[in-house]
């Protein structure tokens, strides 16, 4: 990386090998300005450089403004896009508000899979020497990881697949006991699991044939290999073994965001390709029109077609008509995974609008639809159009004008519209409104100070 930086560097630089540092020359030792933005606007261009100081990324920040106070650079940054960073770390807080209640109620300790490996860390700490203090940190660890599951994580261990969400999730919470175990107890850096051995000791091993094993095992380890997952997982693949290390653990891995990603990822799989996608057409929608259903709406029951498109979710109550896209629209917190859900977001919210104007040129549409499963009888009993779009995250609730609500919150806000109709069209717009988040992200600009330079730099805090 070094020799493809010093590449666009100027000619007057150099790379010492042995002190490790970039060698600047005392003729430019005034001009660091035009130094520091053509390493970084010339290396990032290349994508040989990505550096980052603390929450810093030179690829998501912009350069605002650079002075040179008694030869040392003063460079000022700002978050490229606040917007989005600020939708994250919102709907991150509200998952940690959520995590919260789920805390206090501790419904998710009922769970098989949860039990499971509740007794396996059990039995793997019975012959430690600190055993007892050993169980109670990984016990911990395990509740962490299960405080992390959402929504559409238990649909989709709940939902029948013959290739189940439930082996998957049990895979990946194995090798992550494994390496805390590994953390703890052992002197070496690294282990190699066979695959057979992760067959015996996972929940539903036993419930499943050889061949349905690796054909899991083979969907979740795909594309894990040491090239190119060194730094992405716990775990890389190498023949028939998985390896883990002490290097790989990050306190912010969270098992069912990686297992629903790998479950809802049809490629390299037609037959997981066809169950998957029968679980967004028809478990996910079915799903949102029973909620929907429960809370004393109408549910259109064939949808409504619009300009080569449709509508997945029309109900009606008491005058009020919600027209809903149903979009799972999975994804964890990678930057890759965030701008491929966005993206389905926004392609919804153009159809949206685009039915938006045709039900408005047309009077008849709406009624003759909603007349024809006898919900209404007269067009006069439309009064108010509610456009949303459904997900399976929290990741977009503020992403535009068209309101983005994500299924945990579906429930919730169809709730408030029995008791409060002025509060259910606010929380509509930003169901975040619903939750009492104590903390929520605020602006704030922070300092890094080296003898050599200094960064200051916009940002969130929670």
């Amino acid at each position: 990386m070094i020799k493809l930086a010093t590449g666009v560097l100027p000619d007057d630089t150099a790379w010492s090998e042995a002190q490790g540092k970039i060698e600047i020359a005392e003729s430019i030792y005034l001009c660091k300005e035009k130094l520091i933005e053509s390493i970084y606007s010339e290396a990032i261009k290349c994508g040989c450089i990505a550096e980052k100081f603390d929450d810093i990324s030179y690829l998501k920040e912009d350069v605002e403004k650079i002075e040179v106070i008694e030869n040392r650079p003063e460079v000022q940054l700002r978050m490229k896009k606040p917007e989005y960073s600020y939708r994250l770390m919102l709907g991150s807080a509200y998952y940690g508000t959520v995590a919260a209640e789920r805390m206090a109620v501790k419904d998710w300790k009922k769970d098989l899979i949860y039990q499971f490996y509740e007794c396996y860390i059990c039995k793997k700490c019975y012959f430690e020497e600190d055993g007892k203090i050993l169980k109670s940190w990984m016990n911990g660890m395990l509740d962490r990881q299960f405080l992390g599951e959402n929504m559409l994580d238990i649909l989709l261990r709940h939902y029948e697949m013959k290739y189940t969400a439930s082996v998957i999730v049990s895979i990946l919470l194995y090798l992550y006991i494994e390496v805390l175990f590994l953390i703890m107890t052992q002197s070496g850096m690294y282990r190699s699991i066979h695959y057979k051995e992760i067959k015996k000791n996972i929940c539903f091993g036993d419930k499943i044939t050889d061949e349905e094993f690796l054909t899991v095992y083979n969907i979740v380890f795909k594309n894990s290999d040491f090239l190119s997952d060194f730094c992405e997982h716990l775990y890389f693949r190498v023949g028939e073994n998985i390896i883990i290390a002490k290097w790989m653990f990050d306190e912010d891995y969270n098992v069912f965001e990686e297992s629903r990603n790998i479950a809802l990822n049809a490629k390299g799989s037609k037959i997981l390709g066809e169950e998957v996608d029968f679980f967004g057409k028809n478990v996910f929608e079915n799903v949102v029109k029973s909620i929907t259903n429960e809370c004393g709406w109408e549910v259109l029951q064939s949808g409504l077609k619009v300009k080569k498109t449709d509508f997945d979710l029309v109900a009606y109550k008491d005058g009020k008509v919600i027209l809903g896209q149903i979009k799972v629209a999975h994804c964890n917190r990678k930057p890759f995974q965030l701008w491929k859900a966005e993206c389905i977001i926004r392609k919804a919210i153009e159809q949206i609008n685009a039915c938006r104007v045709a039900i408005t040129e047309d009077d008849y549409l709406l009624f003759s639809n909603l007349k024809r499963e006898k919900i209404v009888s007269k067009k006069i009993q439309i009064k108010e159009i509610f456009y949303v779009i459904i997900t399976g995250n929290s990741y977009f609730s503020k992403l535009g004008e068209v309101p983005v609500i994500s299924i945990e919150d579906l429930k919730n806000i169809l709730m408030i519209e029995k008791e409060n109709a002025l509060r259910f069209r606010e929380v509509l717009k930003n169901p975040f409104n619903m939750y009492d988040i104590p903390q929520k992200p605020q602006y704030r600009w922070s300092l890094i100070e080296q003898e050599e330079y200094s960064i200051l730099y916009n940002e969130f805090e929670i």
